[in-house]
């Protein structure tokens, strides 16, 4: 089954990434709200093709496309010892306090939710802490 959703105009573009929060109130009374309600909240969703058509949107204020989309994947780090590729973990934000560290980022992705549940889709190279941590650089899904 093909998923679709809506996205403003300008983010209508192959490879955007997004972290799906959900249904607003306002959308109740939207004509094309099937189209975006049939996403899963708290996923985060790749564009992989842009339709044509542009509707208007009272959320966004402006018009919004209707893409094709599919789950996609984030990196981030874990203690190494969790790092199993295949496996399941709860997330657990890395405890960080050097902002100008490298792998900062990786450490604190945007999309990944506290206590949620993701599976490891691939191991990736040890990471150098300036904390101390045993770190491992991971994809979850």
């Amino acid at each position: 089954m093909t998923l679709m959703t809506l996205v403003p105009e300008t983010l209508a573009k192959i490879g955007y990434e997004f972290y799906m929060v959900g249904p607003l109130p306002e959308c109740k009374s939207c004509r094309l709200r099937s189209v975006c309600f049939q996403l899963e909240q708290g996923k985060v969703y790749k564009v992989t093709k842009v339709r044509e058509n542009k509707h208007p949107c009272k959320i966004h204020g402006r018009d919004v496309c209707i893409v094709e989309v599919e789950p996609s994947s984030f990196k981030t780090s874990v203690h190494e010892k969790r790092a199993v590729e295949g496996s399941m973990l709860e997330y657990v934000q890395v405890v960080c306090a050097s902002p100008g560290c490298e792998h900062y980022h990786t450490c604190k992705p945007m999309f990944a939710k506290e206590g949620r549940k993701y599976k490891i889709k691939k191991v990736g190279k040890k990471l150098e802490c300036l904390e101390g941590h045993d770190l491992k650089e991971v994809e979850l899904e």
